[in-house]
């Protein structure tokens, strides 16, 4: 097994903000969509 160098430990413990987190609006029109498809699908299968 080959060793961790200090720099492969040091970009693991480094945090920077993810992508969630500097995209929040994609995140909801994601959120939006996935409610609309489910509530489409659902009264789909009502009918």
């Amino acid at each position: 097994m080959a060793p961790i160098t200090t720099r492969t430990i040091h970009q693991l413990v480094k945090r920077r903000k993810n992508w969630a987190a500097r995209e929040a609006g994609v995140i909801v029109v994601f959120c939006i969509v996935f409610l609309v498809a489910t509530g489409l699908i659902g009264l789909f299968l009502t009918l």
